[in-house]
């Protein structure tokens, strides 16, 4: 999908009120959205996930850290996936 399909059929499930359709949407079409807008998206579950657990400090310190973990991840292995690319087009040439 396109980011402005994505919008829209995101749009769609808030302006029916279907939280927990719009949750499962994003969950499943997380990797599509733009880089910046995955980060957002992550931070945000893992924000909720924290003021639901009770003890709202403690957790949202938690789940920032884990948050920052899990960028630091995925930018990682992006930046393996743009070597390896790297590497094949000077195999090629």
């Amino acid at each position: 999908m396109t980011p402005t399909e994505l919008y829209n059929t995101f749009l769609e499930f808030v302006e029916k009120g279907d939280e927990e359709g719009a949750r499962a949407f994003v969950i499943e079409h997380l990797n599509e959205f733009p880089e910046e807008t995955r980060e957002k998206l992550v931070f945000t579950f893992l924000v909720d996930a924290a003021i639901s657990t009770g003890d709202q400090v403690a957790a949202v310190h938690s789940m920032q850290l884990e948050g920052k973990e899990l960028l630091e991840e995925i930018t990682k292995a992006e930046q393996v996936l743009d070597d390896v690319d790297a590497i094949n087009t000077l195999k090629q040439s």
